[in-house]
């Protein structure tokens, strides 16, 4: 692990594949208190010495931003505002957001619920359950929409589409990061999203009078429409591919840059296969297995096993 304390970069700590906690070796700018920790060999040296009051403080800090500053939202995760601390103010901001991005939302209120004593839940609930619950218990939003007359109309929250509920789960997110800085790691950022609005956020992180802080967005896509100059820049797009049960993970930096420049064509050029990463598709197997009537075929999830009828196929996937 190396830092910047000025220009010049130094070493924290280093350790290599043979090390063990006694063998890790350290920078010497790696000061203030107990270094050497004990760790299992599949402990990190970061989660035993960043969560130990008698290590330097530095490797403390570093610890804390991982764990408190970073936000993983995967493309499965149901988005739910109670998860927040969701005040007046950020409501206000949530409901003014969705209003400039089309959903049809003209404000959102909120009916707050009694609050409950603490649920004991059995042993052995599964936290999917238990958030379930609590969410039922929670309070209840309704989103307000003007009908053709001018009228307000008012919905529940699960009446809204997809991509407006994900909105609305996303924006205290977007607030949260730009007020605090940190990180926001989102699986499929556009799911359920229309392609302009994950443009717009890619736009807002690389909008410096908003993102003051600096905060960092790491998200997937199959989206190549994204894949764009104006969105990104070169060093900010990787690419992942899959060779011999390994992926390869590379940067389109990584390619000349007097040939793919900053103005090039990068979604046009992916999709004609110049930087890889496609996924490799049999159209001809895959139309023999699902033709109708045909013949009972026997799989393996081997490479290059053999069917019933003699026919080798491969599987093979890309993301």
């Amino acid at each position: 692990m190396d830092f910047y304390p000025s220009r010049q970069k130094a070493n924290l700590f280093k350790r290599n594949n043979s090390d063990t906690w006694e063998t890790i070796s350290f920078g010497s700018q790696y000061k203030g208190g107990e270094k050497r920790i004990a760790f299992f060999n599949n402990n990190s040296y970061l989660s035993k010495a960043g969560n130990n009051a008698s290590s330097p403080e530095i490797i403390r800090s570093v610890y804390k931003y991982f764990t408190n500053s970073i936000v993983h939202l995967r493309s499965s995760d149901e988005l739910y505002v109670s998860d927040f601390s969701l005040d007046a103010e950020t409501l206000n901001k949530v409901s003014l957001l969705l209003c400039h991005v089309d959903t049809g939302v003209a404000g959102i209120t909120r009916n707050e619920k009694p609050e409950l004593p603490e649920i004991l839940f059995p042993e052995g609930i599964p936290d999917s359950v238990k958030k379930k619950i609590l969410e039922r218990n929670s309070d209840d939003f309704v989103f307000l929409h003007k009908n053709e007359n001018g009228n307000t109309e008012s919905f529940k929250q699960d009446l809204e589409s997809d991509g407006t509920q994900r909105m609305f789960g996303l924006m205290p997110l977007l607030i949260d990061v730009f007020s605090n800085g940190g990180v926001l790691i989102a699986d499929e950022l556009d799911s359920s999203l229309h392609p302009h609005i994950a443009e717009l956020i890619i736009k807002l992180f690389n909008d410096s009078e908003i993102n003051t802080l600096g905060a960092q967005l790491i998200f997937s896509t199959h989206n190549i429409n994204l894949m764009t100059s104006s969105n990104l820049r070169r060093d900010q797009i990787w690419f992942t591919e899959k060779s011999g049960g390994a992926t390869r993970l590379y940067c389109l930096a990584d390619f000349d840059k007097q040939i793919v420049k900053q103005d090039s064509p990068y979604g046009h050029w992916y999709d004609a296969g110049r930087f890889g990463a496609l996924p490799r598709i049999d159209y001809q197997a895959i139309a023999r297995i699902l033709q109708p009537n045909s013949p009972a075929l026997l799989y393996s999830r081997e490479v290059g096993s053999t069917s019933s009828n003699g026919d080798n196929f491969e599987s093979t996937s890309d993301a």
